[in-house]
């Protein structure tokens, strides 16, 4: 019920797991607007129809808005606006980072570092030298640099599912997803960004649902 709610906003939905979602807004901003009033407005519509409380992270990339999903919980926002990326990430402890596990957190505190600032501040070179490529991507995603589209593998394009909800859409308004694909495929090439809009999905305490001045809701 709950992607059926999510699917006929974003151009692409990305379904990571049973309860975690990403949605590609890019070039949506003059259709939807605010993001924070967007995001307001998904949750409240979860809620009102399957009385469930979410939350929702707003960035520039995947590994932003995932990190961001976990604040304010069961039910905020967090929206980390395009060129703050680093300065949100920087006193968080480094094993907030998506790929940080428990021995990797060993080998970083080992060598002192603790915070995603401090791997932002190493060089890149001595971080791939150390650990790898595996390291240069904690190392660019502690920069700000994290994946900024949907993997092809996972995307679904929301035209395709429109094509199911006779009973929920006017004939015309079947066209709104498909026109919001379009308008998005215009708007990358013209190297317009837009954010990523991940949204989780609790269930009372239990978080199920998980993915440029920081504010909170």
């Amino acid at each position: 019920m709950v992607r059926e709610i999510l699917i006929k906003y974003p151009p692409m939905i990305q379904q990571a797991s049973v309860d975690e979602f990403y949605m590609d807004f890019t070039g949506c901003e003059k259709i939807y607007g605010n993001p924070m009033l967007l995001a307001e407005r998904l949750l409240q519509e979860i809620y009102d129809k399957v009385k469930l409380p979410g939350s929702i992270g707003i960035g520039s990339n995947k590994t932003i808005a995932k990190i961001c999903s976990d604040f304010n919980k069961p039910r905020g926002i967090t929206y980390v606006a395009p060129g703050m990326e680093k300065d949100f990430l920087a006193p968080l402890p480094a094993e907030t980072m998506p790929g940080v596990g428990k021995v990797f957190i060993e080998e970083l505190h080992a060598r002192g570092i603790y915070t995603i600032g401090d791997i932002a501040r190493m060089p890149a070179e001595y971080f791939a030298s150390v650990f790898g490529k595996g390291g240069l991507d904690i190392w660019e995603k502690a920069n700000g640099k994290g994946t900024e589209y949907i993997s092809e593998g996972k995307k679904e394009k929301v035209s395709q599912a429109s094509r199911h909800s006779d009973r929920i859409f006017h004939p015309l308004q079947k066209l709104k997803p498909l026109c919001l694909v379009l308008l998005q495929r215009f708007l990358k090439k013209s190297g317009t960004k837009g954010v990523w809009q991940p949204i989780s999905i609790s269930n009372f305490d239990m978080p199920i649902f998980q993915p440029l001045p920081v504010q909170n809701r």
